[in-house]
């Protein structure tokens, strides 16, 4: 029988194993002395299970959403893979802006045959003269569209070469994030056709999935909102145990992030980073170079450019020695 021994213990066997696979896999942005010293010991050490673990699933994406009253923080890996499973060698950015919606996607993004891409579907659908509400209905209602006319020309494709088709490997998940009337609001939705079965003599069928609607219904824990799409399967576990008062919404987001990219090959760094607020918006890290990654949002000033005054030290008195009397 084996001792029960300390967390830390257990970390500290696991070390040299960290320290290597880091050096390979993480975003030269998050260096694992930084992860164990801003993480305690019990977080870490799901983390160090979770990436010794074998992934299920060839495919995918992570995009971390969390928040708080005062600011709206989104993370999200650069890794996109072709119908294969192989992963692109070109970056990508999956996090966008248009007006002042946030959004981003996982699963299937775009088909260079059909010309089917959905930031650009949802970069047109959203209108910066409307509510959240009703770009959240626009955008809904082109992809709807979109989605369905790719799976038509998908399965025109594969029938003429004799192969399978399968309408369900062409579903997506996609988020909207905005400061809304200066409150954090977030929309995720799924669009996936509901059968295995699609011919071209069906109607369309997609209907969008209400996963979160934030507000009304925000699942908080310690005042902290945490939301992912696609690969989340190591995150929701350590969602469970509700124990997130000492992170911020940075520390939060990137730490999931990085979990997903530690267990799933197709899951990758660089990771990006960008904080929303009811007044500003900055990148905390992001790759600038990739598919897709034209910005004009500004990087966050560093941290020593802080204006806070240091505390003046306080002064130490040297006791000196008595005078010695003459007689």
């Amino acid at each position: 029988m084996k001792p029960c021994l300390p967390v830390t213990t257990y970390i500290d066997i696991h070390l040299r194993n960290i320290k290597s696979r880091c050096a390979v896999t993480l975003s030269p942005h998050v260096p694992c002395s930084r992860i164990l010293k801003t993480y305690p010991p019990w977080i870490v050490l799901v983390f160090i299970l979770g990436s010794f673990s074998e992934a299920q699933e060839l495919h995918g994406s992570a995009v971390v959403v969390a928040f708080n009253s005062n600011e709206m923080v989104i993370a999200a890996d650069s890794r996109t893979t072709d119908g294969t499973g192989v992963p692109s060698p070109i970056p990508y950015c999956k996090i966008r802006r248009h007006g002042h919606v946030f959004f981003a996607v996982t699963n299937t993004l775009a088909d260079a045959k059909t010309g089917y891409d959905v930031y650009a579907v949802i970069e047109t659908a959203l209108r910066p003269n409307i509510d959240f509400a009703g770009n959240v209905i626009a955008v809904e209602s082109a992809l709807k569209s979109a989605l369905f006319n790719e799976l038509q020309a998908s399965y025109i494709r594969r029938v003429s070469q004799g192969l399978a088709f399968n309408p369900k490997q062409y579903g997506l998940l996609f988020m909207l994030a905005a400061f809304d009337r200066k409150e954090p609001t977030l929309v995720i939705r799924k669009l996936e056709w509901p059968s295995a079965i699609f011919t071209l003599d069906m109607p369309n069928q997609l209907i969008p999935e209400k996963s979160v609607d934030c507000p009304p219904k925000c699942d908080s824990i310690d005042g902290l909102t945490v939301y992912g799409i696609g690969e989340t399967d190591n995150m929701n576990p350590i969602l469970g145990m509700r124990r997130f008062s000492q992170f911020s919404p940075v520390d939060i987001a990137r730490f999931f992030v990085t979990l997903e990219a530690f267990s799933i090959p197709t899951v990758g760094s660089p990771i990006d980073i960008v904080r929303i607020t009811k007044d500003k918006t900055c990148w905390i890290q992001y790759k600038k170079q990739g598919e897709g990654c034209e910005t004009d949002i500004p990087e966050c000033p560093c941290a020593s450019t802080s204006t806070h005054k240091p505390i003046p030290a306080k002064p130490t008195h040297t006791p000196t020695k008595p005078r010695r009397k003459r007689s």
